[in-house]
């Protein structure tokens, strides 16, 4: 039997016409022309020519009484037979995709699990391409850190507090000047950073208590013990010295208390080449090898040889004591000898002195607070 595929429970039908108007049913999208209509206010099935809408157009005019009734629309015979070959050819196309499906990662073939019911898939590509083992390395068989402070081995950080590395912290809130807060208080292997900026008082701070500067503390992963300290300034303390500087300090396994502060030297807060700088500051001392000549070795540290000086303002020479011997303000015009300086010493001959002794001790000091000498590459 033909199965009904349409129904509508208000269809409104007039004698003599070949327009049907469907008041209450579903969309007649799926009605094709030569379909059977049967109403329930007529027995025999009527042939259906078109559809439009809410409106059906019969090939004969509706033989039956004028009023609102039921109906069911039934495909025809030639219509349900091209519906069973679609169909049928529909279950072949699927069986094909199917007994083409693979368990390894094929092209355009369904997946198919293997024997362990696993599926296989090739390299991500795009964003939205499934990542595979593989593409993953060793990280997809780690296990995720699963609590705070743990410090087992192998397993994958999730955020950084999750190791306490590099925990972020502001001196204003841990280190209060009353009460110093000390790495003890850090799980062993850890390491916490620690940072201020403007004016304070911070107990840690080994360069100024007006600059800003950031704190890391580290303790040693295998004993707990070893601790550590790092400090950069990275602000300036006055427009004289605004450079960065770096400060460490290390307590050994012993406990026997952290080592005094060591700062690191550079180009930015060390002048190896430059001498003088305060009135009365002593920039190099020698022997007199004549009664009138005194060599002067300034100590410096260079790849490069020493090509000459440069002199601001003028300075002294004294004797032991600053005792003065007569020699005052003088210029150090003309003093570099290049034969005799290397890339370890700058060479000044003094000549042309008075009132000095052949091998006494005689001292090269600063005539004034703008008393300065640099050695020139």
């Amino acid at each position: 039997m033909t199965a009904t595929f349409w129904t509508g429970s208000s269809l409104s039908f007039t004698n003599g016409s070949k327009t049907v108007t469907v008041n209450t049913g579903p969309s007649l999208d799926s009605v094709k022309a030569n379909s059977s209509l049967t109403a329930g206010n007529y027995n025999e099935p009527v042939e259906v020519k078109s559809v439009s809408g809410n409106t059906i157009i019969l090939y004969n005019n509706w033989p039956g009484s004028t009023g609102t009734t039921s109906a069911t629309i039934k495909p025809s015979a030639a219509a349900a037979a091209s519906a069973g070959v679609a169909a049928q050819q529909l279950i072949t196309d699927i069986q094909s995709l199917v007994s083409s499906a693979s368990a390894t990662a094929t092209a355009n073939s369904f997946v198919k699990r293997d024997s362990n019911g696993r599926i296989k898939a090739a390299s991500p590509s795009a964003n939205d391409d499934v990542v595979t083992k593989g593409y993953l390395g060793s990280s997809a068989t780690r296990d995720v850190i699963s609590a705070a402070n743990d410090t087992s081995v192998g397993k994958i950080l999730t955020n950084v507090a999750d190791f306490n590395f590099f925990a972020l912290r502001d001196f204003g809130d841990y280190y209060p000047s009353a009460n110093p807060k000390d790495i003890d208080a850090e799980p062993a292997g850890s390491s916490a950073l620690y940072s201020t900026v403007g004016p304070g008082t911070y107990p840690l701070n080994p360069f100024s208590t007006n600059s800003g500067f950031v704190h890391i503390q580290t303790r040693s992963m295998y004993t707990g013990s070893a601790k550590y300290q790092y400090s950069v300034q990275y602000e300036g303390t006055n427009a004289s010295n605004d450079a960065p500087n770096v400060a460490i300090r290390v307590m050994d396994n012993a406990g026997e208390g952290y080592t005094p502060w060591a700062t690191f030297l550079h180009t930015l807060n060390t002048n190896l080449n430059e001498f003088g700088g305060g009135a009365g500051s002593v920039i190099a001392t020698s022997r007199a090898r004549k009664n009138n000549e005194i060599l002067f070795y300034l100590p410096i540290n260079s790849f490069a040889e020493p090509l000459g000086i440069s002199v601001t303002d003028s300075f002294n020479l004294r004797g032991e004591d600053s005792i003065s011997t007569g020699n005052e303000q003088l210029t150090l015009s003309g003093t570099f000898n290049t034969s005799l300086s290397s890339n370890r010493y700058a060479v000044l001959i003094l000549t042309g002195l008075s009132g000095i002794t052949q091998g006494g001790i005689y001292r090269l000091q600063c005539n004034s607070n703008a008393s300065k000498l640099k050695v020139n590459f």
